[in-house]
């Protein structure tokens, strides 16, 4: 009879013990139970109400986001050669697209990934590449660098707003649409008549061509 008593007195020890402990993270992401009188390097515990089960899901929920976070940081920090080999095989683009230097974003954007992001983007190059996916172009010829209406410009987009455009650079690269020649050979800027001037005798070089051709 004493060893019977023994054997419930032990039990339910073991069940206040149990009682007493709740489920921990470790350190080393290992899920063991703790004691929460006591003081502990436990990184995570199991909250007041919540189940062992959703302990557990909520550990891993957060341990495979910080998994994530982990991976993209490396990525990132990877040297130039092994990011453009990727970008190139399409891969980590989700990732690339917010790499710091603004040459790996621009090649990004050469692959037409993230453009509707990349539009605003701080750089001009990177708004560029943007514009050659033909991206956007009503917004982007509006741009505040040149360089990018530029870029519109040689995608033959709107090219009647361009031939009036205050920077001569754009206004030089209409003609090679052979767009508004008669009118900009009277353009104030040399840089831009000479372009109108290039672009007229190539077209007569290849229309004399084909009339040789004909005779």
């Amino acid at each position: 009879m004493a060893k019977l008593e023994l054997v419930f007195l032990m039990i339910n020890v073991e069940k206040e013990l149990e009682n007493m402990m709740i489920l921990a993270l470790t350190t080393d992401e290992r899920i063991t139970y703790c004691n929460a009188s006591d003081d502990c390097d436990h990184v995570d515990h199991q909250i007041e109400g919540e189940s062992g089960e959703d302990f557990v899901k909520r550990i891993a929920k957060s341990l495979i986001a910080y998994t994530a976070e982990n991976r993209k940081e490396d990525i990132l920090n990877l040297d130039e050669s092994d990011k453009l080999r990727m970008i190139n095989n399409h891969e980590n683009l989700n990732i690339f697209v917010e790499d710091s230097d603004a040459s790996i974003r621009m090649t990004v954007a050469k692959q037409g990934y993230g453009l509707n992001r990349l539009v605003d983007d701080e750089n001009l190059y990177v708004r560029a590449a943007v514009a050659e996916q033909g991206y956007e172009l009503g917004k982007l010829i509006n741009d505040e660098n040149p360089l990018v209406r530029v870029t519109v410009d040689n995608q033959g987009y709107d090219l009647n707003k361009l031939i009036d455009d205050n920077n001569c650079r754009v206004r030089v690269a209409v003609p090679d649409q052979s767009y508004g020649l008669d009118k900009l050979i009277n353009d104030e800027n040399s840089y831009v008549r000479i372009a109108v001037f290039t672009k007229k005798c190539l077209l007569r070089g290849i229309l004399d061509d084909k009339d040789t051709k004909k005779g």
